[in-house]
């Protein structure tokens, strides 16, 4: 199969699907496996313009009652959702993509393949294509996210505030289950001070100076896994027709309404896919069936 467009979006994070979803343009989409499945949106993050909101839930924490947004992976799968029913995103079941001259070449399934010819192409991760040109790493700390289960007793407490780099945050994910997430440089996460050891007593210290209530028996961690991510940015070489965008959230919603603003003052809009009959019915359809 070979289709053509003029702009065609690729990316795994929520920027790529709101740019998708805001320019009414195809995407490639993967879902992003590294997401913390209990990550908040920032409250403050709005999505002005948009037929959606970010519902701010107050939630307790060992700093008090603190204001989060709404739930990322939650909120990724809905516009993916749309944006699929609508016939924007190509190949769920997409393997690899790689670029050629101004077209991608999509393997579906490890076997069919699907030619998309582009105008432009805005990148958001490029790394999830084969083709580009690497010019510069900016690297990052490794992320480091240990799954521990603890013996207290049923709570209403979500997350805990480290001190120190390790154990920065720990989410209760059940009343005794929990994750802490730890930003390291590679040679502190190969340091003993940074042992699954050392996590443990970590989080036992944090749970105990949270006074959450626990068995008589007294407070027990016992480890589960440890998954270590390298956050590094690959920094692609220009490309004829290639844009990449690394802009963080934050900064991406707000020049994101301010386009929005900005066309409709010109009559310039490009009406996202909200905005006619057909599409606003698939909207409200996801709306319904997700409350």
């Amino acid at each position: 199969m070979r289709l053509h467009n003029q702009r065609v979006v690729i990316g795994n994070n929520l920027q790529s699907l709101l740019y998708a979803y805001t320019h009414n343009v195809p995407i490639v989409y993967f879902n992003d496996d590294r997401t913390n499945p209990y990550e908040c949106l920032p409250a403050k993050l709005s999505f002005e313009q948009l037929p959606f909101e970010n519902k701010a839930v107050v939630k307790k924490t060992s700093k008090g009652a603190v204001q989060f947004g709404r739930n990322l992976v939650e909120l990724k799968e809905y516009i993916a959702g749309v944006l699929s029913l609508a016939g924007m995103v190509y190949g769920s079941d997409v393997r690899s993509v790689t670029i050629v001259d101004k077209s991608l070449e999509l393997t579906i399934n490890g076997v069919k393949k699907s030619i998309i010819e582009f105008d432009e192409l805005v990148v958001f991760n490029g790394d999830l294509i084969r083709g580009l040109e690497m010019e510069d790493i900016i690297e990052k700390p490794l992320r480091m996210v240990d799954e521990c289960k603890v013996t207290t007793k049923k709570h209403d407490t979500f997350l805990l505030y480290g001190e120190h780099d390790l154990a920065e945050r720990v989410i209760f994910t059940k009343h005794n289950r929990l994750l802490a997430e730890s930003h390291l440089d590679q040679l502190a996460a190969e340091d003993f001070e940074y042992s699954i050891t050392s996590l443990k007593y970590t989080v036992k210290d944090m749970v105990l100076q949270s006074k959450l209530p626990y068995f008589v028996r007294g407070l027990e961690v016992e480890h589960i896994n440890r998954r270590v991510y390298n956050e590094d940015i690959n920094i692609y070489k220009e490309r004829e027709g290639v844009v990449y965008d690394h802009r963080e959230i934050e900064e991406f919603c707000k020049k994101n309404q301010e386009h929005i603003l900005a066309g409709r003052q010109e009559g310039t809009e490009t009406p996202h896919i909200s905005q006619d009959a057909y599409h606003c019915q698939i909207h409200r359809t996801i709306s319904d069936l997700t409350g």
